[in-house]
């Protein structure tokens, strides 16, 4: 039996995926935190500190910036493995569409919780990073702290957003 139960090149792109995303939050969470962790500092105090006491913060934190794609990826397999489950129990031949009729809806709501958890994760990824920097809060902290402001905002978040973009595509 393979590994992954693909081809080998299946395999290969795989497994450069996991390291390339390990990778990506790796940088994130050490580089990304410093910088966010100065202009905290810079905004919320109007101190400046060193890069290298920006780079020791975000060492001491790396598991709060590490498990945020943790805790957002743990949240979408248990809904997943919810309607997993679900549709699992529907295959029962005699309690199957009685079981269908009442797991149906909470399985249509299970996938929108999947669905608003991936799109704020998406979004607010580096609002996550921002807020461990500033508040020295964790994980579920900046997590809610994303999604409100993402959710019960999102005009002036899309408005901030596009004109990043915008400035980021004038200096490229």
């Amino acid at each position: 039996a393979e590994l992954f139960m693909g081809s080998p090149a299946q395999d290969m792109r795989l497994i450069q995926m996991i390291i390339t995303g390990v990778w990506f939050f790796a940088v994130l969470a050490v580089f990304g935190g410093a910088i966010c962790r100065v202009l905290a500092v810079r905004i919320a105090r109007d101190e400046s500190t060193s890069i290298g006491a920006a780079l020791r913060f975000a060492m001491s934190n790396i598991l709060s910036y590490l498990m945020i794609p943790v805790f957002l990826g743990g949240i979408i397999a248990f809904f997943w493995c919810c309607i997993w489950l679900a549709g699992l129990a529907t295959s029962i031949p005699v309690l199957g569409p009685i079981l269908f009729v009442l797991l149906f809806p909470l399985s249509i709501i299970a996938a929108l919780i999947i669905l608003l958890v991936a799109v704020g994760g998406f979004l607010g990824l580096f609002l996550m990073v921002s807020a461990v920097s500033a508040e020295k809060n964790g994980t579920l902290d900046a997590i809610s702290r994303a999604f409100s402001y993402i959710f019960s905002r999102p005009l002036p978040f899309f408005f901030y957003y596009f004109l990043v973009f915008l400035l980021a595509s004038i200096i490229v």
